[in-house]
C-alpha cells in the first residue's frame, strides 16, 4: 500500500537490507547518486567529490560481478512478474511497462562494454589519484601536480571527462536502480508500535525478504537499530 504525500512528508524513512545484493545495490545506489550530483562539478571540492564516487565504483566493479547480479535479479522479477506472483494489486498497464524497463535494462547489461572502464582504471593519472585515495593520503594539489595542471585545464567550466564517465555507467546506474524500485514497490506495509522501544517481528519465510523499510513521525524524535 503505497503512502500518501501527505503522510510522506512527516515521516523520515530507514531501511536495512536482508541479503548481500541488496546491500550491494543500495551502496552503489548512493554512489551514483553522489556522481550525478556532481558530474558537471567545476571546481577542486565538487570534483574529489565526484571522484570518490567514481572510484570505489570502480572497487565494486573489480571486486564483485555486478552484471551477474543485476541479470539474476531481474530475471527473477520478470519471472515473477509473468507468474503474477509479484505486484498484484498492479494494473496491465503497471505490469506491461515495468517488464518493458526490465527487459530494456537487461540488453543494456548483456551489452555493456567493459572496454572503456577497464581503459579508466589503467589511467596513469587516475591511478595515482585512485591509490592516493586507497591509501587514505588524500590528493593534496601540491603532492600530485599532474592532477592540479588537469584540473586548470578546466577551470570554471564544465568538466567533459566527469560527464562521459558518468555517463559510461549510466547502463548500471539504470539497472540498479529499477531493481531496487520493485523491492521498494514490493514491500507490504503495515502499522507496527511498541511500549518499551523494543519491537520484535518474525518475518515471513514464504516471502522473498530482502528489505526492512521503517517510516517514523518525525515528531518522535527517535531512530531505529535494526538487527
Amino acid at each position: 500500500m503505497p503512502i500518501s504525500p501527505e503522510t510522506q512528508c512527516q515521516l523520515s524513512t530507514y531501511e536495512q537490507p536482508l541479503n548481500e545484493r541488496i546491500r550491494l545495490f543500495m551502496r552503489l545506489e548512493s554512489m551514483f547518486f553522489q556522481m550525478k550530483n556532481f558530474h558537471r562539478a567545476d571546481e577542486y571540492y565538487s570534483i574529489q567529490l565526484f571522484l570518490d564516487a567514481l572510484f570505489d565504483v570502480l572497487d565494486f566493479l573489480h571486486r564483485y560481478e555486478i552484471r551477474s547480479e543485476i541479470i539474476k535479479e531481474l530475471q527473477g522479477y520478470k519471472t515473477g512478474i509473468d507468474r503474477e506472483h509479484f505486484a498484484l494489486s498492479w494494473t496491465l498497464d503497471e505490469r506491461v511497462a515495468t517488464l518493458e524497463s526490465i527487459d530494456m535494462s537487461l540488453q543494456e547489461a548483456y551489452a555493456l562494454n567493459f572496454n572503456p572502464i577497464s581503459a579508466l582504471r589503467e589511467n596513469e593519472l587516475f591511478t595515482s589519484l585512485r591509490q592516493r585515495n586507497f591509501n587514505q593520503s588524500g590528493n593534496c594539489l601540491f603532492e600530485v601536480p599532474a592532477y592540479q595542471y588537469w584540473l586548470l585545464q578546466n577551470e570554471n567550466h564544465e568538466n567533459p571527462f566527469l560527464r562521459q564517465c558518468y555517463e559510461m555507467f549510466l547502463p548500471i546506474a539504470r539497472a540498479v536502480t529499477l531493481v531496487l524500485r520493485l523491492v521498494r514497490a514490493g514491500a507490504e506495509l503495515t502499522n507496527e508500535y511498541t511500549d518499551d522501544g523494543i519491537f520484535l517481528k518474525t518475518l515471513d519465510s514464504n516471502r522473498r525478504n530482502q528489505m526492512i523499510r521503517i517510516h517514523l513521525d518525525d515528531e518522535h524524535r527517535v531512530f531505529p537499530r535494526i538487527s
